[in-house]
């Protein structure tokens, strides 16, 4: 029999027990908001201005073309690529 090999410990965000957790073992409780960007692409500080407000975690909302305007791949790769000032991290939700 094999002896277990041993884990490393998660980096970053992960999911531990059924709870996101952080670098530090801590909970993740996330605090964000929802940014309409598909509407609202002209908006460009937004994401800089909901962080500036306490918020550690956004959902970005794009389209898929079927209803609204599509977010081609170099929008999306635009809007989640740098984080603004702080560090967050942006990420896209579920596709519209």
């Amino acid at each position: 029999m094999a002896a277990p090999t041993a884990q490393a410990a998660p980096t970053g965000i992960h999911v531990s027990n059924g709870r996101l957790g952080q670098n530090d073992g801590s909970d993740l409780i996330l605090r964000g908001v929802n940014h309409a960007h598909t509407w609202y692409q002209t908006q460009t500080s937004a994401l800089a201005q909901i962080k500036a407000k306490g918020s550690n975690g956004v959902r970005v909302v794009l389209a898929s073309g079927r209803r609204w305007a599509k977010n081609d791949t170099a929008d999306v790769a635009d809007t989640v690529s740098a984080p603004p000032s702080g560090g967050a991290r942006r990420g896209p939700g579920p596709p519209v």
